[in-house]
C-alpha cells in the first residue's frame, strides 16, 4: 500500500480493518481464515473468509462499556465506506471497502 503513495493514516485504517475482521474469525470460528486485500480505482477492498456459513456478524452488538472486546465491527463500520457479508456454499466472506480521499 505504501507503493501506492497512501499516507500513514490510510495505511493504518486498512490495517485496522484487516486486523478487526481477522480477529473476529479467530475468536468465533474453528476453521482456517483467508485474507485478501485488493486495490481498486476508488480504494482498498478487504475480504476475510472462513468456513462457518452459519455465523454471520452482527452490525451492532451490545457490549458493556468496560468490556475489552465487542467493538470490532463498529470500528470497521466507522472506517469503511461500506461493508457486508457474502455466503457461498459452506463458506462466508466478510468484506469492507476503505475509500481513498
Amino acid at each position: 500500500m505504501r507503493d501506492l503513495h497512501l499516507d500513514d493514516d490510510q495505511v493504518d485504517d486498512v490495517a485496522l480493518v484487516c486486523t478487526e475482521l481477522v480477529t473476529n474469525v479467530v475468536l468465533h470460528t474453528a476453521g482456517p481464515v483467508s485474507l485478501t486485500v485488493r486495490v481498486d480505482g476508488t480504494g482498498v477492498l478487504v475480504e476475510v473468509s472462513d468456513d462457518e456459513p452459519t455465523l454471520s456478524p452482527e452490525r451492532h452488538r451490545s457490549h458493556d462499556l468496560a468490556a475489552e472486546s465487542g467493538r470490532g465491527l463498529t470500528i470497521v463500520e466507522a472506517i469503511s465506506s461500506s461493508w457486508g457479508v457474502r455466503c457461498a456454499g459452506r463458506s462466508k466472506t466478510v468484506w469492507a471497502h476503505v475509500d481513498f480521499p
